[in-house]
């Protein structure tokens, strides 16, 4: 699997960071997208050396993030799924309400499985 416009494109409105060719020096903020490239404030950087800073699904058990704006069946959802394969989880993930997925988009969640494919970085390892 590889990162694509379309793994990013949704995270756009909400200033998705992320580091240029993974490396942890400066973190970049995604402003826009172009065919196969990123449009950060610094420069444009190549997809395929962007890697976005996302938070694993397992995070929404943290006390930081109001459960109640988020209904019971996207959770669910998102923990039933969060062990199958890549395209069998983006496959399903239209069962969720479009309000769910824009908070989760919101809040960086990592809704693609891109952390575990190593085309993201979790959150929690830099802080």
């Amino acid at each position: 699997m590889k990162l694509e416009l379309r793994h990013l494109a949704p995270y756009l409105p909400y200033k998705l960071k992320g580091f240029y060719d993974g490396e942890n020096e400066g973190i970049e903020i995604m402003r826009g997208l172009v065919e196969d490239e990123i449009i950060t404030d610094v420069d444009q950087f190549e997809l395929t050396d962007f890697k976005p800073l996302l938070r694993p699904i397992s995070d929404l058990s943290s006390d930081e993030f109001d459960m109640d704006t988020i209904s019971k069946g996207a959770i669910q959802f998102l923990d039933e799924t969060a062990n199958l394969p890549h395209n069998s989880r983006e496959s399903h993930i239209g069962s969720i309400q479009y309000c769910d997925m824009k908070k989760l988009l919101e809040w960086k969640f990592d809704i693609f499985g891109l952390i575990k494919e190593g085309l993201a970085i979790d959150i929690n390892t830099i802080l």
